[in-house]
């Protein structure tokens, strides 16, 4: 083909191709000339209808990344980029050809074989092809990122990081746009991602663990032990829990890591799972446990050491626990949230903790009139929806204060306070002294602690 003919082919794809139109009624065979295909295959009176150049254009603002359509020889039609020395695709022509046979083949699929480096592919109509990248997952050195340009003869150059979920994401768009097939995203992933012998694996991984634990004459732990760091939480117990972590059995753990810290950490992840669970199952909102536990979790994966990790464990299980009792404390005294409605509201103000308060979409949520939503949460919370949702800014307030360095007024506005001076006197009437005055005491109590 010459070159005349190619910028001619190409122009005809950008005027008159569409990504989301059925062929016609009488379309060509795929063994008719392309040149035949778009002109026969589409008519953009009768369809709506996206140029390539046009959906190109935009997904490259929305993903900076390469991406090209070529035709079932692998030649090209469009370029994302003037200069392709760098681009692997370009330099390894039969390595082109391979994914273009493999993507009209499959018509969706991922090349993952020179991990990180990720090469995703879509047919489109008239037995063209799309293709997104090189990238690569995950950020990678210099070093890989020279063999891979030498294995494909291009010159060296770092690869754009896309994670995989977007560029499957991007393709799955576009093949449910040609052929109205939805594919969940974790299923496609799975099939690249997910190895077939994944089980058995694991089962011959299981095996060699029995095998282990048999010959250190080491159980792991009887399922008693975590059935008492449960009911302990549930009860806000927190002597029994105590008692229950300073059980023999709670040195009875199984080893999720050769690496002695990683190992910890993980143990200690699996033991804020489970109080946090524990806690969430009596009905405490479950938005504001997942704050927590992720917070607790962060510092666990931030630890130096394995006994650090332990104890940040032991504190997220005394913790829950002590929620747990001042929660019942409440209940025996009627000032307990007591039905699943309030209880759901709650959790819709926690959620929605920053922005301001809007009592209508609440009780649109949860299909109530606003009217009895605001009498049944006092009765029940003896206090109104905007006095609790204005409790829980303070609360975070008081942890922005202690342990970061926005301003008062920045906090004000990150908890839609209409003002400073506004959050300073419902500040002041919660907690008794002014945010700045909270602040200092806060800080001075922390350095003499």
């Amino acid at each position: 083909m010459t070159r005349k003919e190619k910028l001619a082919r190409a122009a005809a794809v950008g005027a008159d191709l569409a990504l989301g139109a059925a062929p016609c009624a009488g379309a060509p065979s795929a063994g008719a000339s392309s040149a035949g295909v778009l002109s026969a295959s589409f008519e953009p009176d009768r369809l709506n209808i996206l140029p390539i150049s046009y959906a190109l254009s935009l997904l490259l603002q929305l993903l900076p990344v390469p991406i090209q359509v070529l035709d079932r020889s692998g030649a090209y039609l469009t370029k994302s980029d003037a200069d392709m020395s760098w681009d692997v695709l370009q330099c390894d022509e039969a390595f082109r050809k391979e994914l273009v046979e493999r993507v009209l083949k499959e018509r969706i699929t991922l090349f993952t074989q020179e991990r990180p480096a990720l090469i995703g592919g879509v047919a489109l109509a008239g037995d063209l092809v799309l293709l997104v990248g090189p990238v690569a997952m995950r950020a990678v050195d210099s070093n890989f990122c020279k063999l891979y340009a030498v294995r494909h003869q291009a010159n060296n150059v770092v690869l754009p990081t896309l994670p995989a979920p977007k560029v499957a994401s991007l393709l799955l768009l576009i093949h449910a746009t040609l052929t109205g097939e939805k594919i969940a995203l974790t299923s496609f992933l799975d099939r690249f991602f997910l190895q077939d012998n994944v089980v058995e694996d694991t089962l011959k991984r299981a095996a060699e663990i029995y095998m282990d634990e048999s010959l250190k004459l080491r159980p792991h732990n009887p399922i008693s032990f975590e059935h008492d760091i449960i009911d302990a939480v549930k009860q806000g117990d927190v002597g029994a829990l105590e008692k229950a972590l300073s059980s023999p059995y709670a040195s009875m753990r199984g080893t999720l890591s050769s690496d002695p810290l990683r190992d910890q950490k993980n143990l200690a992840i699996v033991d804020i799972t489970l109080v946090s669970r524990a806690l969430i199952d009596t009905g405490y909102s479950a938005e504001a446990i997942f704050i927590l536990t992720d917070a607790f979790i962060r510092n666990v994966d931030e630890c130096k050491d394995a006994e650090e990790a332990k104890a940040i464990a032991r504190a997220c299980a005394i913790h829950c626990t002590e929620l747990r009792a001042k929660e019942l404390q409440q209940e025996r005294a009627g000032t307990g949230v007591t039905s699943p409605l309030v209880q759901q509201a709650c959790e819709y103000m926690e959620r929605h903790v920053y922005a301001k308060l809007d009592v209508k979409a609440i009780a649109a949520e949860l299909k109530v009139s606003v009217g009895y939503l605001s009498k049944i949460f006092k009765r029940e919370r003896h206090c109104t929806m905007s006095d609790y949702m204005r409790a829980k800014k303070i609360e975070i307030a008081c942890l922005m204060l202690t342990n970061t360095d926005q301003s008062i007024d920045e906090i004000a506005l990150s908890l839609s306070f209409c003002s400073q001076s506004h959050f300073g006197a419902f500040f002041s009437k919660v907690k008794g002294c002014s945010p700045s005055t909270f602040r200092k005491l806060s800080r001075l109590k922390r350095k003499q602690g």
